[in-house]
């Protein structure tokens, strides 16, 4: 469960950061790299914005590891309850 939450942290966070940087792309028209006077639009502003204002590339590999904690955690507390549970339960028939 750990590993499975801690993956689909970080691919999330490539995907976007991926995203955001093809969006900011699209706005280099003629593919040197750079961007000129003419291609800086109120598009690029925005795109531009998303790309340098997205923190969650940096933190995904911190932010990923403690929350899957968390979750990996909540779920084995959660599967310890109910193995107990059922226990209990079986005690209570008389096994049957």
């Amino acid at each position: 469960m750990f590993i499975l939450a801690y993956l689909l942290v970080i691919d999330s966070s490539q995907y976007y950061g991926n995203k955001y940087l093809n969006e900011l792309q699209a706005f280099d028209t003629n593919g040197d790299g750079s961007f000129s006077a003419d291609e800086q639009t109120d598009g690029y502003d925005e795109a531009e914005r998303r790309f340098v204002h997205d923190t969650g590339r940096t933190f995904a590999p911190i932010l990923g590891f403690i929350i899957s904690g968390i979750l990996a955690l909540i779920l084995g507390l959660f599967l310890k309850l109910q193995s107990a549970y059922i226990r209990r339960i079986k005690r209570g028939h008389g096994g049957t």
